[in-house]
């Protein structure tokens, strides 16, 4: 199996041959554009495909009918923000590594789920439906909490000092061989907020 940088870098030398092409309606662009966008969920998770640019993005902002030339121009402009995107995410996994960007790949949550039903056991992480993810990293759990906490904990300084000691934690090296207790323990203490 390809590593995730060196799909993406496919995707990327993909676009400037694409960007010949009439328009987005081309059998060869709705190809790249699926795979490009799989190979997303499938190494990132559902949130992060969420975020690559959609169909319209590649198409002009009017109702059509639409000149040749504009078609073009609109299939180039958002060639160049998927080209972006693409590359934003070889950076992240160059800066972080190929691991931590499979982590939460599958990105599997119940409908229901809690931030107090999370739980973190040796190296897994539980979530309340029994669905485990392993190798998983400091990072990797900081930012889902921290997604979490801003999107279902009430405004409050506790909250706010929370989120500020989770960056502050993604940010520390030294931090990864002490993780797995601490995180642990900062988990409960956020399921009691």
């Amino acid at each position: 199996m390809s590593t995730t940088t060196a799909l993406l870098k496919k995707q990327l030398s993909e676009i400037e041959e694409l960007k010949n092409l009439p328009s987005a309606e081309s059998p060869k662009f709705k190809k790249w554009n699926q795979v490009s966008k799989t190979i997303i969920k499938h190494r990132f998770g559902e949130n992060k495909a969420d975020e690559f640019p959609g169909l319209y993005n590649f198409w002009p902002n009017r109702i059509g009918p639409h000149e040749e030339e504009e078609l073009k121009m609109a299939l180039i402009t958002g060639l160049d923000t998927a080209h972006a995107f693409l590359e934003g995410l070889v950076e992240e996994i160059e800066l972080l590594g190929e691991e931590s960007q499979n982590t939460f790949r599958k990105n599997v949550r119940s409908k229901n789920q809690n931030l107090r039903d999370i739980n973190v056991s040796n190296g897994n992480l539980i979530w309340g439906d029994d669905v485990k993810i392993s190798q998983i990293t400091v990072g990797d759990v900081a930012y889902a909490l921290i997604r979490e906490i801003e999107k279902k904990v009430p405004e409050s300084e506790e909250k706010r000092n929370v989120i500020d000691s989770l960056k502050k934690i993604t940010a520390n090296e030294t931090f990864a061989s002490l993780a797995g207790v601490f995180v642990g323990e900062l988990m409960k203490r956020v399921g009691t907020v």
